[in-house]
């Protein structure tokens, strides 16, 4: 699904400013975004409150998490 839609969403002239958008200031309700010390913003996250976090990021967000190890 994402496959077929990302690749050309800025070019589309239906999609939203959020579509074209390439950096992502603010997030919604219950929502953090994070672009520094991402391990260390991510630990502060797990430290509040509530339930299990669900992560979304690219390849630079991932490889951070595998170079760290599976406790982080």
């Amino acid at each position: 699904m994402m496959v077929n839609f990302w690749p050309t969403a800025d070019a589309n002239p239906s999609s939203s400013a959020n579509h074209v958008a390439k950096t992502l200031e603010r997030a919604g309700w219950n929502t953090a975004v994070v672009r520094e010390n991402i391990a260390e913003e991510v630990a502060k996250l797990k430290r509040q409150p509530g339930n299990d976090l669900v992560l979304f990021g690219g390849a630079d967000f991932a490889s951070t998490f595998a170079r760290l190890g599976p406790d982080r």
